[in-house]
């Protein structure tokens, strides 16, 4: 199981990634462009986080023009 999800790691970190995260626990084995696995997990919560805001701002954009408002964007007053 360890094996199957370090490929399908390397896979991920190889297609979404522009450098590599190594899934080798030696440091002689640790290619020196690679990225460390704390520090991709900081990039990956930096996408999300941001595919988040750019679907909330498309959202409320969306909203705005069909002149619809959510509970979230219209604050204590219902309005915005």
């Amino acid at each position: 199981r360890l094996a199957h999800e370090c490929l399908s790691q390397s896979c991920d970190s190889a297609k979404h990634s522009p450098t590599l995260v190594p899934t080798a626990t030696k440091p002689d084995a640790v290619q020196p462009d690679s990225l460390p696995y704390p520090q991709y997990l900081a990039v990956i919560k930096a996408q999300i986080t941001c595919a988040k805001d750019i679907h909330t701002a498309l959202l409320d954009c969306a909203n705005k023009v069909t002149g619809k408002t959510t509970a979230a964007s219209a604050g204590p007053g219902g309005s915005i």
